[in-house]
């Protein structure tokens, strides 16, 4: 079985008024997402990905393998929820 991860879609889109994971911050948020797995004590790496198909809808991210996809809006506290309670 292949170890857990995030995945963060790092994604930079040309072009006015394209929105982008990437313009959108999502590598200060691997940092932040670094940083809150660490406090709770979980090696989990949280790695890039060039695209994950849903720039539209905020800076994509995963749980892989096989996991869902869910956003930005979602993400922090989604995370520090499952950290907290070590069921990511």
């Amino acid at each position: 079985m292949a170890d857990t991860r995030l995945v963060v879609c790092v994604n930079e889109r040309l072009g006015y008024g394209q929105k982008s994971c990437g313009g959108s911050g999502s590598r200060a948020l691997i940092e932040q997402l670094d940083g809150l797995l660490k406090e709770a004590g979980l090696a989990i790496p949280v790695t890039e990905q060039v695209c994950l198909g849903r720039c539209e809808q905020g800076i994509a991210m995963r749980i892989a393998p096989g996991g869902r996809v869910f956003y930005r809006s979602q993400g922090t506290g989604f995370i520090q929820n499952r950290a907290q309670a070590r069921v990511l």
